[in-house]
């Protein structure tokens, strides 16, 4: 959740990419706004999977698993959804609430919104019947009450094909116990080192059919590669393990976590 930025002058860039998120009380992502900020922060939202959240939505009105929700008047917010799949099976929160795949309530024209477009649409559906706001797409998965029917951009309504939601729900739900794996990747099923996927687990049964491949979460890899969004500052983000005693003591620096640029 990017939690009301604008109160605290935010006017940098903020990224949420290559994730998981299922089986959560409330949305898999979230942003939020209630004050109306004298410059705009940037938010890219991208590449992310999201299957099954929103188990108790109550009745406040914010349902989507990709939710943007804001309460002023004259929002600026920069705000890109692209590559994304966010499949929402359930007709009704557990709870009963909504539950769609993605939200924009109370949205502001006064930004930009690029919900999806030709060539990077997200993946949208819900197993829902009904439109509860203002604008919903011909499947009533994407829903908004913005200033026109465009808040829902140019996206794709069907579904991913999920490799195996059964194993997901019934083994995979819980805190993983991590402690043999060198990091949480290869916990959840993927090991970049060795270019092995773990079947079933998290990872292995969120994968979409071959024709979405390139949509929702990206298995990392150890190959660097171009990445303008990568903050230079993250160039640590490995896993460092200490072997032998002091004084002959060796640090191994293990890859795999996520996929960093050259020269980092």
């Amino acid at each position: 959740m990017f939690d009301t930025w604008s109160a605290h002058t935010a006017t940098y860039q903020g990224v949420i990419a290559n994730n998981i998120g299922f089986s959560a009380d409330r949305m898999c992502i979230q942003l939020f706004d209630a004050k109306t900020p004298a410059n705009a922060a940037t938010y890219k939202i991208y590449n992310n999977t999201c299957y099954r959240d929103n188990l108790n939505t109550g009745g406040d009105n914010m349902w989507g698993e990709i939710n943007l929700a804001g309460t002023a008047n004259g929002i600026t917010w920069i705000i890109t959804l692209s590559n994304n799949i966010a499949y929402q099976p359930l007709s009704v929160s557990t709870s009963g609430g909504g539950a769609v795949a993605a939200w924009v309530l109370g949205y502001s024209e006064t930004g930009t919104l690029t919900n999806g477009t030709s060539g990077t649409q997200n993946i949208y559906l819900a197993n829902n019947s009904s439109c509860h706001l203002t604008y919903c797409d011909s499947t009533f998965s994407a829903e908004s009450n913005g200033a026109s029917a465009a808040d829902l951009g140019t996206n794709t309504y069907v579904n991913p094909t999920f490799t195996n939601t059964t194993d997901l729900l019934a083994n995979q739900a819980g805190a993983p116990n991590c402690s043999s794996f060198t990091n949480v990747t290869a916990c959840m099923g993927w090991n970049a080192v060795t270019s092995t996927l773990t079947t079933p687990s998290v990872i292995s049964d969120l994968m979409p059919t071959s024709a979405y491949s390139a949509k929702g979460f990206q298995k990392p890899s150890t190959t660097c590669a171009a990445n303008a969004d990568y903050p230079t500052w993250l160039k640590g983000v490995v896993y460092l393990q200490a072997s032998g005693t002091y004084p002959s003591i060796t640090i191994t620096e293990t890859a795999g976590l996520v996929s960093k640029p050259c020269r980092l």
